[in-house]
């Protein structure tokens, strides 16, 4: 993709997806959306609090009744 110029790329997934892209170290940047509504089923991230990267907080703002973080892993 990087040869057809492409310099980003949004993953939107599932668990298995999104575990998929962090253990293989292609994510930079996370944006994180906080909805104030409980959705019954599996977590994002089924995973324990030392399993999950570090992110450094680099904005945020509302969106609606929605809130929007970004920033990038550390």
């Amino acid at each position: 993709m990087a040869q057809r110029g492409l310099r980003s790329v949004l993953v939107e997934g599932g668990s298995r997806v999104l575990r998929s892209f962090l253990a293989a170290g292609l994510v930079d940047w996370i944006v994180i959306t906080l909805a104030p509504v409980f959705v019954a089923g599996k977590p994002a991230l089924p995973v324990g609090k030392d399993d999950l990267p570090e992110v450094r907080l680099r904005g945020w703002e509302p969106s609606g009744p929605d809130l929007l973080l970004w920033g990038e892993l550390a």
